[in-house]
């Protein structure tokens, strides 16, 4: 009888255990719209399966108009930024965008650069979350994609007037 009641203890804590676990507990929970990278790897991995397709594909391997679509993305930021009255200049930023294909953003994971200036995470993501839901990618593709790429602010960026010839971008500016 002590034998029956000593396994039936250690089968539930293992069970209790596995329930507990970080990581498996971490698999039920959903992508957040904004994130932290380095936090909800496991989901991020799971976009980047359903993202696989980068911003240069998207583009039909076009790197003047891949980086023309994601500078104009860093520039919407900063005005919108502007806009609200948020102060971002000198925030350095690694970001993964993950966007649907009508060009939404499906997820943003953000990661300050060592050498950012200082600002709160928790605001800095309210900020990218309202930035997220008032903002279209200005290109189109046949399925969802994404980019890994950085950003900093002010945004010094080259950005030449070139026109979408890509057959993905559907001829949008």
């Amino acid at each position: 009888m002590r034998h029956f009641v000593f396994m039936f203890i250690l089968v539930l804590t293992g069970f209790y255990s596995y329930g507990n676990h970080p990581d498996l507990a971490q698999d039920s929970v959903r992508l957040p719209k904004v994130f932290l990278l380095g936090e909800y790897e496991v989901q991020m991995d799971q976009q980047s399966l359903v993202h696989s397709t980068n911003l240069l594909k998207a583009c039909d391997d076009d790197i003047e108009l891949a980086y023309a679509k994601w500078i104009s993305m860093v520039k919407e930021i900063e005005a919108y930024a502007k806009k609200i009255e948020f102060d971002i200049n000198g925030v350095k930023v690694w970001l993964n965008v993950f966007y649907s294909s009508n060009g939404k953003i499906a997820h943003i994971g953000y990661h300050l650069k060592p050498n950012s200036r200082n600002i709160s995470k928790a605001e800095f993501a309210a900020f990218l979350r309202s930035f997220v839901n008032n903002y279209t990618f200005p290109h189109t593709y046949d399925k969802p994609f994404s980019h890994y790429g950085s950003a900093g602010f002010p945004t010094f960026a080259f950005e030449g007037s070139r026109p979408d010839t890509s057959s993905a971008g559907k001829g949008q500016q």
